[in-house]
């Protein structure tokens, strides 16, 4: 698996690669959509201090995916695992509706890797 790939495919069901982007209803910010619950798991672990600001930032975003990820790494296999997790918390496995976001990661990934 491609990590970057990976990232790429999120960034397009998030915010259909737009940066800039913000969802009001969860309070999502950026490429990745991303929410307080993982900055804060990120900065507790990493003794880091991002902000929902450092989100518009595509390469902040992108280290703040890379370093989520490592904090759950013993978790996930899979680009679905990884998409699940991303999409639902590190309890993904016991949230099903986070599996129909896998599979469309999982499309995204192979349709990116494809045409790369």
């Amino acid at each position: 698996m491609n990590l970057n790939i990976l990232l790429l495919a999120i960034a397009l069901e998030e915010s259909s690669n737009n940066p800039e982007a913000y969802n009001k209803k969860e309070d999502a910010h950026g490429l990745f959509q991303i929410r307080q619950c993982v900055l804060d798991d990120v900065n507790h672990y990493y003794n880091r201090a991002y902000t929902s600001r450092s989100c518009y930032n595509p390469i902040i975003a992108y280290d703040i995916a890379i370093y989520y990820f490592g904090i759950y790494r013993s978790r996930i296999n899979t680009i679905e695992d990884y998409a699940r997790l991303w999409n639902a918390g590190p309890s993904f496995k016991r949230k099903g509706l986070s599996i129909a976001y896998g599979k469309r990661v999982r499309q995204n990934y192979n349709h990116i890797r494809r045409h790369k």
